[in-house]
């Protein structure tokens, strides 16, 4: 696997929503909506690892259960309502490069039921061909 290439999905799943609580894994559909965006990332088959980063057992337990390869502990500190994405997604990462070399990480998140994989593949031919950092994916454009 030494020259493969790996890539990581990271999901950002707080357990402290503010507004709805437990978002994360309200019920969709009969589903925790973290269910359709591990859904939607496993039918890519872009991601060699799907990852949740966490502050919360029961967010982590659930994960678990719904097919996430790897579960980062989130601290405290990274689970306040003004923690911006980026620091969380860096600190998983930090975490993750002691066990895996990382090619590509995408930040997903989790209370997203209407992401599908044809999205997440355009997204990545549009990283891979214009050979950016990131790229930022709604249904309507991209940039």
């Amino acid at each position: 696997m030494k020259n493969s290439i790996v890539s990581f999905a990271i999901i950002p799943a707080r357990g402290g929503s503010q507004r709805i609580k437990k978002k994360n894994i309200k019920k969709f559909y009969y589903k925790p909506i973290l269910y359709w965006t591990i859904r939607a990332l496993k039918q890519s088959k872009l991601f060699t690892k799907i990852i949740l980063t966490t502050d919360d057992t029961k967010i982590a337990k659930i994960a678990s259960q719904l097919g996430v390869d790897y579960i980062v502990s989130r601290p405290a500190n990274l689970a306040d309502n003004y923690t911006p994405t980026k620091p969380v997604i860096e600190h998983a990462i930090r975490v993750l490069n002691k066990k895996f070399k990382i090619n590509y990480a995408c930040c997903v998140y989790p209370c997203n039921p209407f992401l599908n994989s044809l999205d997440l593949k355009k997204s990545f031919q549009i990283l891979k061909k214009n050979k950016r950092n990131f790229v930022f994916k709604s249904r309507f454009n991209c940039v």
